[in-house]
């Protein structure tokens, strides 16, 4: 594996002043054998204008606010496992023409007056684990105004955890990533043509309560089963067993084994529709597959089915993926790590086959997944 490089370079970008700026997409100037995360900044390390963000997946997009008009240099940055690159490009944003101004001063003069936005109440704390979901959280209810736009950051100036994100009409919502624990002071800007207000309140993430390593905990009962069936023991008390405490341990071991899928329509906020059943070519028949408007689920049909393979669980999450490429959502892949990598997997593919990427937001594949990818792709390729 190696750095990043340069493909192209980034084109001179335009822009105007309370107008919504069309996602650039960054991926299509970077070559990598790895997964990159990308950032953005002004030259002199400032962030981005007002208004404007940087995913870390790559898009820069916004809706640049009151007094931003000027000539910026961007830098971005990408990086990789094994290094990152910069680049750089011109960005100038317009302030609105005089004379539209006046045309839409006379057009509306019978509209009532724009006031400038205020805080009606405290955002209250908020507390989430990592790796659950998140929101959405409706920044509205906490300020007054009209045509209000939102922008959410760390007060320290830095963005937020990973895996969140904040729209511009106000909805905090999201995944934390692993790895985003502790207390973070989030700062929340609103405003409008008339003034902007900002208010901070406290985002606590908390850690992923069962570790990789409770694994020991699972195995150490397994292996006391085991031992006194091959040395002809007799078998732990099933009774002692029932009296013991259930753990988070014993939790994480039965979703596991659960096998659950859910893939959502990322940018979709409308609660789950009434399930209806889904057949899809290629799912496993040991799977229920349901059709929830905002999202496609995935679920084993007997819990503790000695038939269902993790084979069986792949397909399902292919076939999942497949359809949710075909209606062309930007998503969201949660679930049990072996399907949801899969799912991830099948949909690089797709995006290859048919020369148009699906977004997936709130996803970072490991070194091994992005392994599993390439090397499929050469043996497809190969017609192996």
């Amino acid at each position: 594996m190696a750095a990043p490089i340069v493909k192209a370079d980034i084109p001179a970008q335009q822009a105007s002043e309370n107008t919504p700026f069309e996602d650039l997409d960054l991926t299509a100037y970077f070559q990598s054998d790895e997964a990159l995360s990308f950032q953005a900044s002004l030259d002199n390390g400032e962030p981005l204008p007002l208004g404007m963000t940087c995913s870390m997946e790559g898009s820069i997009s916004g809706f640049p606010g009151d007094a931003t008009q000027g000539q910026y240099n961007i830098i971005v940055t990408a990086e990789n496992a094994s290094g990152s690159v910069q680049a750089n490009f011109q960005l100038v944003i317009a302030a609105p023409v005089a004379a539209e101004k006046e045309e839409v001063k006379a057009e509306k003069i019978d509209e009532p007056i724009i006031i400038a936005p205020s805080l009606l109440k405290e955002i209250p704390a908020q507390v989430i684990n990592e790796k659950a979901a998140y929101g959405p959280f409706t920044l509205k209810d906490f300020f007054s105004g009209e045509n209000l736009h939102f922008h959410a950051e760390l007060s320290s100036g830095q963005a937020l955890p990973q895996g969140l994100i904040c729209t511009a009409d106000g909805i905090l919502t999201g995944i934390p990533a692993k790895g985003t624990q502790g207390n973070h002071e989030v700062k929340i800007t609103a405003e409008n043509s008339a003034g902007k207000i900002e208010a901070t309140f406290i985002f606590v993430i908390k850690p992923i309560p069962v570790s990789d390593h409770d694994a020991d905990y699972i195995a150490k009962l397994k292996a006391q089963v085991w031992e006194a069936l091959e040395q002809r023991l007799p078998i732990p008390d099933i009774a002692s067993l029932y009296e013991q405490s259930i753990t988070q341990q014993d939790i994480a071991y039965l979703l596991d084994r659960w096998g659950f899928l859910a893939i959502w329509d990322a940018f979709n906020l409308e609660p789950l529709s009434e399930k209806r059943p889904l057949v899809l070519e290629g799912a496993s028949p040991h799977y229920d597959i349901y059709d929830r408007g905002c999202a496609i689920v995935a679920c084993p049909k007997d819990l503790f089915s000695h038939e269902r393979t993790i084979e069986d669980s792949l397909q399902t999450a292919r076939a999942v993926a497949r359809e949710v490429y075909k209606r062309n959502w930007a998503v969201e892949i949660t679930g049990v790590a072996k399907m949801t990598r899969a799912a991830w997997v099948e949909v690089q593919h797709l995006g290859d086959q048919y020369g148009k990427p699906l977004e997936v937001i709130n996803f970072t594949p490991r070194p091994d997944d992005v392994k599993i990818y390439v090397s499929q792709s050469m043996s497809r390729k190969s017609g192996g």
